[in-house]
């Protein structure tokens, strides 16, 4: 079922069998669930935080590793399908409670997921007995992870719950897709940016490298002997200085260095 929900469903999902107006991206999807689903849906999104916009459910239950009398259903399976039974690394994979608890030392999933919606009905037959929300609670505060925790006095564990509340839930999705959307987008206008920012100073680099080892050309007016006529002369080389000196019948004054000023 893990990899049926992670990776064989959201690829028919996303690919071409579907009709373009139901079609997802594999980028941005939130995942959501109720009961064992809303179970389902925080382990998943809790061992791959990094593929999912948000995560919310309904009357999930959070610690299937809790025992036999805080979690009844969660002993019964664990204890016959792993070899542990409820305890040790294997079983906490499969515990919402247990894998945010581990996440404590990076502060929890907000800065992939964001905040956690979780619904539950006050009224729940199962309230204290499997879903022991308590204990998700107080996960989230060890691992500060922001947890928005809604219990609603008068329902109880059946669909009229997930159908009173399931619209705010599609909705929370949305708007966690959005930010991640828009998060995505304002790091790829950042790279952009820092990209062109290295191009241009790249290139001025090698715009001045070249202005000063490339040859050049100049037009300038020389003598090459004293009281000599100055004559016209092309001047080819790199950066060229010329000397113009000045003779009287005592002495030459010292050279006076000019640049050529006219480029060809």
């Amino acid at each position: 079922m893990y990899t049926y929900v992670t990776q064989e469903l959201p690829a028919l999902l996303a690919s071409d069998a579907m009709d373009p107006l139901h079609r997802i991206s594999l980028q941005y999807r939130s995942i959501s669930g109720h009961s064992m689903g809303g179970h389902g849906a925080l382990t998943i999104a809790f061992k791959q935080p990094e593929a999912w916009c948000s995560v919310s459910a309904l009357a999930p239950i959070v610690d299937p590793t809790a025992g036999a009398e805080a979690c009844p259903w969660g002993a019964k399976a664990l204890n016959g399908y792993l070899a542990t039974g409820t305890e040790g690394a294997e079983a906490a994979a499969y515990s919402a409670v247990k894998l945010l608890e581990a996440s404590a030392g990076s502060g929890g999933f907000k800065d992939q997921l964001g905040e956690i919606l979780v619904d539950q009905g006050g009224d729940d037959e199962f309230l204290n007995s499997q879903l022991t929300p308590g204990r998700l609670q107080a996960a989230a505060e060890v691992a500060k992870q922001p947890l928005r925790f809604r219990t609603h006095a008068g329902y109880d564990h059946s669909y009229f719950f997930v159908s009173s509340f399931i619209a705010e839930h599609v909705e929370f999705a949305a708007k966690g897709i959005r930010t991640k959307a828009a998060k995505v987008a304002a790091e790829a206008e950042a790279a952009a940016e820092a990209k062109a920012k290295e191009e241009a100073a790249a290139a001025a680099s090698t715009a001045a490298a070249t202005s000063t080892l490339a040859p050049i050309e100049c037009q300038a007016m020389v003598a090459f002997a004293p009281k000599e006529p100055l004559k016209l002369e092309t001047v080819r080389g790199g950066w060229v200085m010329l000397h113009l000196c000045r003779f009287s019948s005592a002495r030459p004054t010292k050279p006076i260095n000019v640049f050529c000023v006219r480029l060809l």
